[in-house]
């Protein structure tokens, strides 16, 4: 069974963990990194081992045990928890972003702060790659060369890219074929997600 590693539960985490859980073409084994736990999941305790951080809360759902939830951030999340969640995942998706609109227009230094716990989080998986270098693990999602792990990092807004007119709407859409509005049309959330992109393309 393949396992993704998702971090972030926010609303667009939440979001990906249930398109792993539907998924068509393959069962997936889902695991969780947040602070929070959803009140609208039924999960089961499960008692910390010798192996795991005291500070993290480890939740199976009742009605689904493929789905695990750590309940803390990446950030303290213990090295050797870390190391193991990397050995068994062939896939990780980072949806770990803070802030709303709201919050990036009150707050100048959001989008910066952002960039440095994703450019961290990078860092500390490509410091635990040499622990799964002889693993040569092809996902659905992507291939993998023995030392790198493939990470999507997702929180982008539709709102940063130019509407365009089609044939078929009267109203202009975004779609694949649209382009980023430029700098100065974009607000400050808008400008946050754009600079997150570039951040993931590096």
């Amino acid at each position: 069974m393949p396992s993704v590693l998702i971090i972030g539960i926010g609303s667009v985490g939440s979001g990906i963990s249930q398109a792993f859980h539907q998924s068509h073409t393959h069962d997936w084994k889902v695991t969780t990194i947040d602070p929070n736990v959803s009140e609208t999941d039924a999960y089961v305790h499960v008692p910390v081992s010798a192996s795991q951080p005291d500070q993290a809360q480890i939740y199976k759902q009742n009605h689904n045990h493929t789905h695990t939830h750590i309940q803390t951030s990446v950030e303290e999340l213990s090295d050797s928890l870390f190391r193991e969640l990397l050995m068994e995942c062939d896939e990780i998706v980072y949806a770990a972003e803070n802030g709303n609109r709201d919050a990036y227009t009150n707050d100048g230094t959001l989008s910066d702060a952002n960039v440095v716990r994703f450019r961290s989080f990078i860092t500390r998986v490509a410091n635990h790659d040499m622990h799964i270098d002889q693993r040569n693990i092809k996902s659905q999602l992507g291939g993998y060369s023995p030392k790198h792990t493939h990470v999507s990092y997702v929180g982008g807004s539709w709102t940063r890219f130019e509407g365009l007119q089609t044939q078929t709407s009267r109203s202009a859409v975004v779609n694949d074929a649209s382009i980023p509005k430029a700098k100065e049309c974009c607000n400050a959330y808008e400008t946050a997600k754009s600079v997150a992109c570039v951040e993931a393309e590096k």
